[in-house]
């Protein structure tokens, strides 16, 4: 990974947070990557107090009353510079949580609820290591998950999740964004299981065919359709074999996480 590290030292941030709410985020964004302080010229500048600006080599570029215009900012970024470097990994649209030894990939549509199951679960035994973005490695014949510095945005009407933990809200969309208290960064584990929450009015859980679980990761996968044609496709085939998967039918989010717990302890 010393390669996506590098990257950001081409093109480098200056960030003077006068009102202290966006630092957290600005720390775990970056604490993926080499401290970005102290080295060389910014080619960028980023001042936020109740209003935030950004400057280009000195010229304003764009300004907002809205912090979490800063964090797509900053994301935009990171995704155009690593993506490209990301060609040796499979990169999955799933949030990722860990118990300190492997990684558990959870994944599905919008609105399934595996942003907000990865924040439930690192109130419980589990680290949370990121949301919307998952690397995955083939290393030493086994699969391994990384981490992706990113909030879990889940739905404003969910806050009560939250607690204490450091959160931005987007009235636009309707969505909070938080970065919780237990988080795992810059560490890639072994995969060991894969989750699916579905919406639905039953409670139950379904352990998953090979083949649904083949075209459930092709169509989350975020690589080029050069990478799937070359080696993504079987890439996913591998994982297929190794690590279980499973469908969590739910319509509580207390009968989602404890089901979800239960899978990942391995029953």
């Amino acid at each position: 990974m010393n390669s996506v590290k590098k990257i950001l030292l081409n093109e480098k941030f200056e960030i003077n947070d006068n009102s202290g709410k966006l630092t957290p985020f600005i720390e775990n964004y970056f604490r993926y990557f080499e401290n970005f302080k102290g080295k060389g010229k910014f080619n960028f500048r980023i001042e936020f107090d109740n209003e935030f600006y950004i400057f280009y080599q000195k010229k304003e570029i764009f300004s907002s009353e809205n912090p979490l215009l800063i964090i797509n900012f900053l994301d935009f970024f990171i995704k155009e510079n690593i993506f490209p470097l990301f060609n040796n990994f499979l990169i999955l649209h799933g949030s990722c949580v860990s118990d300190g030894k492997n990684t558990f990939l959870i994944s599905g549509r919008a609105g399934s609820g595996k942003s907000t199951l990865s924040l439930l679960l690192s109130k419980k035994d589990f680290f949370y290591m990121g949301d919307d973005i998952t690397p995955v490695d083939y290393r030493h014949k086994n699969f391994y998950a990384g981490s992706y510095p990113q909030p879990a945005g889940i739905h404003k009407d969910l806050k009560r999740f939250v607690d204490n933990e450091n959160f931005i809200e987007d009235k636009e969309v309707q969505k909070i964004f938080v970065f919780p208290w237990k988080i795992l960064n810059n560490s890639f584990l072994p995969l060991k299981r894969i989750i699916f929450p579905v919406p639905s009015r039953l409670n139950k859980i379904e352990r998953m065919k090979k083949s649904i679980t083949f075209l459930y990761l092709s169509a989350v996968s975020l690589n080029s359709p050069d990478y799937m044609k070359l080696k993504g496709l079987d890439f996913i085939e591998e994982i297929v074999d190794t690590v279980p998967a499973y469908k969590i039918f739910w319509n509580s989010f207390e009968f989602l996480t404890q089901k979800a717990c239960e899978i990942l302890i391995g029953f």
